[in-house]
């Protein structure tokens, strides 16, 4: 008999819906999640195949998502509650599902089991609601003996395809579309792909999570992504540790505004006078070395570029960094290739 364990975060696959209003509903929901799956013709549907065991509760709707809930879900994890399960499956709201799942798959690197984030578009009594799919594909990727790490599984409206996505590489879904896609992502939509599946080339770092142990992570890194007016002189800069700046699809952020407080560079003369580190993560697919708009050419010289991320993987990366390490440690945590989230454009890592 296989075993998995059910941590229930919140979201709308934990929700129902009563006069407009989505609300938590926690309970009902696991029970319908359950069910659902029982009534599947899955090979793993029957209770004598597999054991569905609930973990913590917390409750809560993932736009909530904040780093006092994270910190509690880092120090559930650091207490083994998944030791004798074939995997944990963690019911997730999709508004912050990516940086979530960004963040845990750096925590839990070196995992010895899989984790698997599932969301929905929709409450589980809506006959569009993807949930109970995607809890059967995580369910049935974790049965067929999927090799350990972080995984997301999410079946995209667009097509109608279930597919599986490494956690450090899960892109926040676009507005209005609900689908959600990530590089090198796999499509397991029968249960013949769903026992086939493998991430070439993606190795973790053996228990950094370990290392991590103990150690609370803080709100310390400001994100920022462009728009026209911008003024930076509106930040307090003071208040944290790091600035990560997006860029405009084309790889380009405001440095030459004739008003100073609109311009990038202005950004980074306060954050050098502040010992803050300024850190430009591009757009998907630019590389190192590449093409460049002229107006770059200063914004280069004055921060640290991360290429080959995405944004939510910087965010919570360098959320750890200035949390939890100093020194080299910082350095090379940024650098290495810790669970597959610097990737080429095959997906591979």
């Amino acid at each position: 008999m296989k075993k998995i364990l059910l941590v229930l975060v919140g979201g709308t696959i934990c929700t129902l819906a009563d006069r407009g209003v989505r609300k938590i509903e926690t309970e009902k929901a696991r029970a319908m999640l359950v069910e659902h799956f029982r009534r599947s013709d899955s090979p793993f549907a029957d209770e004598s195949a597999l054991r569905i065991d609930v973990g913590a509760r917390f409750d809560t709707l993932s736009e909530n998502m904040s780093f006092p809930l994270w910190n509690k879900l880092k120090e559930y994890f650091e207490g083994r509650p998944y030791d004798g399960y074939d995997g944990v499956i963690v019911a997730h709201g999709t508004d912050t599902l990516a940086y979530t799942a960004a963040m845990f798959s750096f925590l839990l690197s070196g995992t010895e089991v899989p984790v698997f984030f599932v969301a929905a578009n929709a409450p589980l009594d809506r006959a569009e609601s993807n949930g109970g799919e995607n809890f059967r594909a995580a369910a049935e990727c974790i049965c067929s003996g999927i090799a350990p790490n972080i995984y997301a599984a999410y079946r995209n409206p667009k097509d109608g395809k279930t597919y599986l996505h490494l956690a450090s590489r899960l892109v926040q879904s676009a507005d209005f579309e609900g689908n959600f896609f990530s590089r090198g992502m796999q499509d397991i939509s029968t249960f013949a792909q769903r026992r086939a599946v493998r991430f070439g080339g993606v190795r973790m770092r053996a228990d950094f999570g370990g290392a991590l142990r103990g150690r609370k992570l803080e709100n310390c890194v400001l994100k920022l992504d462009p728009y026209v007016g911008m003024d930076y002189g509106a930040y307090r800069l003071e208040q944290f540790r790091a600035v990560l700046h997006g860029t405009y699809h084309s790889g380009t952020v405001c440095a030459g505004s004739p008003e100073q407080n609109g311009n990038i560079l202005r950004l980074a003369q306060d954050c050098e006078q502040r010992g803050i580190g300024l850190y430009v993560i591009p757009v998907n697919g630019m590389r190192e070395g590449g093409e460049i708009y002229e107006s770059m050419t200063p914004v280069l010289r004055r921060a640290r570029f991360l290429f080959g991320l995405t944004e939510e993987a910087a965010y919570a990366k360098l959320s750890i960094a200035c949390s939890c390490l100093t020194g080299e440690e910082f350095w090379d945590f940024l650098g290495e290739n810790i669970n597959g989230e610097y990737a080429d454009d095959n997906g591979q890592g």
